[in-house]
């Protein structure tokens, strides 16, 4: 939907055997977050490239005291019909937030607004006891690293990723 109507990020220029490589990159990072998660997860048996991701992550665990909920999990808005996979659910600082994990070294914190604001509009559809209340970026940098970007997700932000559905 973002993407369709401008609000995703552009890479376009990028060719596309570079995204595929970084999308099986992401997806490995997901994945090892997910079943270190569940416990099942082997790390001496993570990819070098994914590595660092892996420990830049761990490092915010450390660092947040993030208490994780759920992850990779879907969400649909009822109306809208629309869906969604967030990445982390969980709580920080006493308060439920929804987490986008981005492994990479440049975020484009625009397109993670409305990504992120999807999500919360279609997890309190589901949800309506259990508010978001924080929406973030972890940009998981590839020296090991992160920074933990929040990002707007409120009633402004709101009307236009609507209006982003509505357009789709």
């Amino acid at each position: 939907i973002l993407k369709a109507v401008g609000l995703g990020a552009d890479y376009d220029r990028v060719p596309a055997h570079t995204l595929d490589h970084a999308r099986q990159r992401g997806q490995a990072l997901h994945a090892a977050i997910q079943w270190f998660h569940e416990g099942t997860l082997d790390e001496d048996s993570l990819h070098p490239e994914v590595a660092p991701g892996f420990s830049a992550y761990q490092k915010f665990l450390v660092d947040s005291a993030f208490g994780f909920e759920a992850g990779e999990f879907e969400v649909v808005h009822p109306t809208w019909l629309y869906q969604g996979h967030p990445d982390l659910l969980g709580h920080l600082n006493g308060h439920r937030v929804l987490i986008d994990l981005k492994f990479m070294d440049t975020v484009h914190l625009h397109a993670a607004t409305y990504q992120l604001t999807l999500y919360r509009l279609a997890w309190e559809a589901q949800q309506p006891d259990q508010p978001i209340t924080g929406t973030y970026a972890l940009q998981l940098r590839h020296d090991g690293t992160y920074r933990l970007h929040a990002v707007p997700s409120g009633p402004k932000e709101a009307q236009l990723a609507w209006a982003a559905v509505t357009v789709y």
